[in-house]
C-alpha cells in the first residue's frame, strides 16, 4: 500500500518572480546529499544544506551562516514521520536511523 505525504505551501506575501528561478522562497530550500561507502557498506550519511538561488544556482550554505539552523529545523519538520536522528559536524548533518 502507497502512503502520500502531501504538502502545500502558501505564497509568500513578499514572493515577487525575479532572475531564472521563479518558485516561492519555501522552495529554494534543499540538501546536497553525502553517502560514504566502503567495502563493509554504508559508513555515513550526511548532507549539506543548501540554498538555490535567483539565477537557480544552488549553494552550500556554512554552519556560520544565519539561515543554517533554519533549514535543520525545516529538515526535522520534514522527516517527522521517519525515524531519525541529526547531528551537525562541521558544515554537514550527519543522518543517523534511530
Amino acid at each position: 500500500m502507497n502512503q502520500w505525504n502531501l504538502v502545500s505551501y502558501p505564497i509568500d506575501a513578499e514572493y515577487k518572480r525575479k532572475g531564472l528561478y521563479i518558485m516561492p522562497l519555501q522552495c529554494q530550500k534543499t540538501m546536497i546529499a553525502k553517502a560514504v561507502f566502503s567495502k563493509k557498506g554504508v559508513e555515513r550519511v550526511s548532507f549539506l544544506p543548501a540554498y538555490i538561488d535567483s539565477d537557480a544556482r544552488p549553494f552550500a550554505l556554512p554552519s556560520t551562516d544565519p539561515r543554517f539552523p533554519e533549514m535543520l529545523e525545516n529538515m526535522e519538520w520534514v522527516s517527522d514521520q521517519h525515524s531519525h536522528k541529526f547531528t551537525v559536524d562541521g558544515d554537514e548533518i550527519v543522518v543517523t536511523a534511530e
